[in-house]
């Protein structure tokens, strides 16, 4: 069995906030929803690969599923758990498309699963699209040191 934990990041409840009281309830609700399936997804999939112990995280830029035996996972499973979010906002996009009626609410839901399926395919750290990129380079070069080399270009070396 996992062991989850959950934590609001303060500003990530201020922004939540704000969201709250400045755009329409159902968007937010919407959002909330989706980033909610996303996250759950990456601990499902966590959990699959033997994760017991898993963090979420709710930050200004959305949620953060982290898990301390990460780095110690092979590269398939880094794949499997980072990739987990993206197919589960793409089937629920899909989901919404397909079969929910025509209201705000599932329009908006719609809109909250593909933005995050697309957006966290980008292969950017520490998005979802990064992770995955980093598992299939480590598969393929075990002995690189992957962090490392990726850092180079943005630490002004």
């Amino acid at each position: 069995m996992m062991r989850l934990k959950l934590r609001v990041h303060p500003a990530g409840a201020a922004w939540l906030g704000a969201c709250f009281l400045m755009a329409p309830s159902h968007a937010v609700l919407a959002a909330v929803a989706a980033l909610t399936w996303h996250e759950a997804a990456h601990v499902a999939a966590m959990a699959l690969c033997g994760v017991k112990h898993c963090v979420v995280e709710l930050t200004p830029f959305g949620g953060m599923a982290d898990a301390a035996c990460y780095e110690r996972l092979s590269p398939g499973k880094k794949a499997a758990s980072s990739l987990a979010g993206v197919l589960a906002s793409a089937v629920g996009a899909w989901l919404c498309f397909r079969f929910a009626p025509d209201t705000p609410f599932w329009h908006a839901l719609y809109l909250a699963n593909a933005s995050l399926a697309a957006f966290n395919l980008l292969p950017v750290w520490p998005l979802d699209g990064a992770r995955a990129l980093l598992a299939a380079a480590e598969r393929l070069m075990p002995s690189t040191n992957l962090p490392m080399l990726l850092s180079l270009p943005t630490s002004g070396v």
